[in-house]
């Protein structure tokens, strides 16, 4: 059916890299998004992590939208951090903290255009 794992657990800096793997006449179910889920669930509570951290290649949008639905925004991407079959592939890279489990929306959404910084009162915003 599939496999959802902690790896690289980190436990003096409190985080893990999480990676999971559905079959395809198993997708579209929810069920990995649950198991998602409860393991992070499970590392926060009960391992006492601070980051959980979900990697996906920008080309594979089933398994990126599965931290999306649970809230998990994207940190970054890492370019070519990857190779598989030989093709180097970009990762967006999700991290879920425990002291924001389950993620909180942010006050205000930013559009896709604009970039958010602290403002100086002397100097304007750029967007």
């Amino acid at each position: 059916m599939g496999t959802i794992a902690l790896h690289s657990v980190e436990a003096t800096e409190k985080w893990a890299l999480v990676g999971y793997w559905l079959d395809k006449s198993f997708t579209g179910k929810g069920i990995m998004t649950r198991s998602l889920k409860a393991v992070i669930d499970w590392s926060f509570a009960d391992l006492g992590l601070n980051r959980v951290e979900i990697q996906a290649s920008l080309n594979n949008r089933a398994s990126a939208s599965i931290p999306e639905r649970l809230g998990i925004r994207r940190e970054s991407i890492r370019r070519q951090s990857e190779v598989n079959n030989g093709v180097s592939l970009d990762m967006a890279i999700y991290s879920a903290f425990a002291d924001n489990w389950p993620p909180k929306p942010p006050a205000r959404a930013l559009p896709a255009n604009e970039l958010s910084r602290q403002r100086n009162s002397s100097r304007p915003a750029h967007r």
